[in-house]
């Protein structure tokens, strides 16, 4: 698997502003989240004071619905902290947002985007960049290598 080099995570970060579709990118650069998990992502789920965000759940696509439902094992529940540049990034972003979800659908009110979604948006962004495509777990890749 192609991990992502920072000039590619800074390029991505770069196009994804101009999509209007930035504030998600920090947050996994940051944290390695898996996309049902930030699919799932509540703003109950972060404290912004404290920087703690809590993993307890995952987005599935069941028939053509999103479902919320529990990690496949204990160990995917977790608290993070995010860097204080995580947490400034989704304070302001949470002034614009009007959703209990982080991530809402553009679609359907008061539903999460559906998972895969930042995956084919990563793939547009690369595009756009000029980038070779990676998997949206790339980064997920290079957060584990830089922990």
């Amino acid at each position: 698997m192609k991990i992502p080099s920072g000039e590619t995570m800074q390029r991505v970060l770069i196009q994804a502003k101009e999509e209007n579709y930035y504030e998600l990118f920090p947050l996994e650069f940051a944290t390695g989240l898996r996309l049902r998990e930030l699919a799932a992502l509540q703003w109950d789920d972060l404290n912004l004071t404290t920087g703690e965000l809590r993993i307890d759940k995952q987005a599935s696509i069941v028939g053509s619905e999103v479902v919320i439902c529990e990690p496949k094992t204990k160990a995917a529940v977790r608290t993070m902290i995010l860097p204080p540049s995580v947490r400034r990034v989704l304070a302001e972003y949470k002034t614009k947002v009007d959703s209990r979800w982080m991530f809402p659908s553009p679609k359907k009110e008061d539903l999460p985007m559906r998972p895969s979604s930042p995956h084919k948006r990563l793939h547009r962004i690369l595009d756009y960049a000029g980038c070779e495509r990676v998997r949206f777990h790339g980064p997920c890749h290079t957060f584990a290598t830089n922990a």
